[in-house]
């Protein structure tokens, strides 16, 4: 994502770690979520449909009031249904930290590292449109 060094850089109350939420989540659907924490080198993964390509991308930034990324409620999960309808989705893991007045969300610049983030995500996937987009 960044070559170099990262602008903005945040400390953080320690590694990266990922965590499930202690109860079922959202309620009633008989599961939990699991959240990402402490992120500070952001990341893409892109998950490209087999088959049928709509040749139509969506870039996916999970929830978590930039304390934390919801990955899989508001992540893969988003991922697991659009690409079977021939939708490539760029899975987007942005930079978070649990340090500071929360909420952190807001206008940039209340979030600048999200707000850096996105729009370096969204530059890349249109720079590699042709690439991303067409891959199998």
């Amino acid at each position: 994502m960044w070559p170099g060094a990262i602008p903005n850089p945040q400390v953080t109350s320690g590694p990266e770690f990922e965590g499930t939420t202690p109860k079922e989540f959202p309620v009633g659907t008989g599961r939990t979520a699991t959240a990402i924490n402490n992120v500070t080198r952001p990341t893409m993964t892109v998950y490209s449909p087999k088959g049928n390509n709509t040749g139509v991308a969506v870039v996916v930034f999970p929830g978590g009031g930039y304390q934390s990324l919801a990955i899989d409620l508001e992540g893969t999960d988003v991922c697991d249904l659009l690409v079977p309808r021939g939708i490539t989705c760029v899975l987007f893991k942005y930079r978070v930290t649990n340090i500071g007045p929360y909420p952190k969300s807001g206008p940039y610049p209340e979030s600048p590292m999200a707000m850096e983030d996105a729009q370096r995500t969204v530059g890349l996937v249109r720079f590699r449109a042709a690439e991303l987009l067409y891959r199998s």
